[in-house]
């Protein structure tokens, strides 16, 4: 068995805690202290081929073997001391007597002694290492992918662009995600939509509250494009798909792909509801929809331009209205 050669790239408490802890469990596991010996000598033997100082072996296995027997196994024990995660490097100086140097420049504030009455406890954590980098922990799992959504059994385009997924890859970050639609046919409503191209895969977010006539609308405006030579004057006419427009224009064929990345339940306006409530529901059902359409675009499958076909401009990019100058 290899244990931590004693140049490996570790804290010095680490180092040095190595036999204590190992023949703490060779003292747990064997029935006699014979065979307990025995095993530590073994263990003294291993640790110095490792480059481990005889004496700093010796006296932290001597340590454990006298310990007390420990009574607070499978319980969880409490401390008020605040933790410092430090990410570990061999050139840090002493981080512990710093803190215990520099504590009562702390407590000079009554609000910060009260919030860290004593020593913080000082934490390592593991800086980047060429196995964290190249090997992974888990197993990656291939996505699943149920295929072409099912047709409405019409001449319908949009049955055949309509992807039916269980999960989605971000293309400029690579993470996975699970698709949260309720639906996938060409007549689902309040939805946030991923347009992507079949031949690169980059990633358009949006939002409509009738699937089947917002992309209709888009292949329309695509369409106004090509026919305008790939993008120059016909993308300007909505800012907001200048770059969907322009890069899909670029194609050839000139396609795309849509999958419904989530569902909102349809508003429920009472029939006796006036007109302006009737608004009020509305705007709210758009707000909550708007909300889910900025976590998309941002937060998962990060789609604003260069690294997507979404245009920056603010964080409501989609939705967002030219303010008009006071004259």
């Amino acid at each position: 068995m290899l244990y931590l050669s004693a140049d490996s790239c570790h804290p010095g408490h680490v180092k040095r805690s190595l036999a204590f802890s190992l023949a703490k469990r060779i003292k747990a596991i064997c029935s006699t202290q014979e065979l307990t010996r025995k095993r530590c000598e073994e263990l003294s033997r291993a640790l110095q081929k490792r480059g481990h100082s005889y004496s700093k072996v010796t006296r932290e296995i001597d340590r454990a073997l006298n310990v007390g027997e420990v009574t607070n196994y499978g319980r969880e024990v409490s401390s008020q001391r605040v933790p410092l995660v430090i990410e570990y490097h061999p050139g840090l100086p002493d981080v512990k007597e710093l803190l215990r140097k520099h504590q009562p420049l702390l407590h000079l504030s009554p609000i910060m002694k009260e919030v860290v009455p004593n020593l913080p406890l000082l934490a390592f954590s593991q800086p980047p290492n060429l196995r964290r980098l190249l090997v992974r922990a888990k197993i990656k799992r291939g996505t699943s992918t149920v295929g072409p959504s099912k047709h409405c059994n019409k001449n319908c385009k949009l049955c055949t662009d309509l992807v039916n997924c269980s999960v989605i890859r971000s293309h400029s970050c690579g993470k996975v995600f699970k698709v949260k639609a309720r639906e996938s046919n060409c007549m689902a409503t309040w939805v946030v939509y991923c347009i992507f191209c079949p031949f690169c895969g980059m990633q358009y977010v949006g939002m409509t509250q009738n699937l089947k006539e917002r992309m209709a609308n888009h292949r329309s405006a695509l369409q106004k494009v090509v026919r305008e030579e790939g993008g120059g004057s016909g993308a300007t006419f909505l800012r907001s798909c200048a770059e969907l427009y322009s890069h899909l224009a670029s194609l050839s064929p000139c396609h795309f792909n849509v999958i419904i990345l989530q569902t909102l339940n349809p508003p429920f306006i009472p029939e006796n509801a006036s007109y302006e409530n009737k608004m009020v529901i509305l705007n709210n059902s758009r707000e909550r929809l708007k909300h889910l359409e900025n976590i998309w675009m941002w937060n998962k499958l990060q789609t604003i331009s260069p690294m997507g076909l979404n245009v920056n401009d603010g964080f409501d990019c989609q939705t967002r209205k030219p303010r008009v100058r006071a004259r």
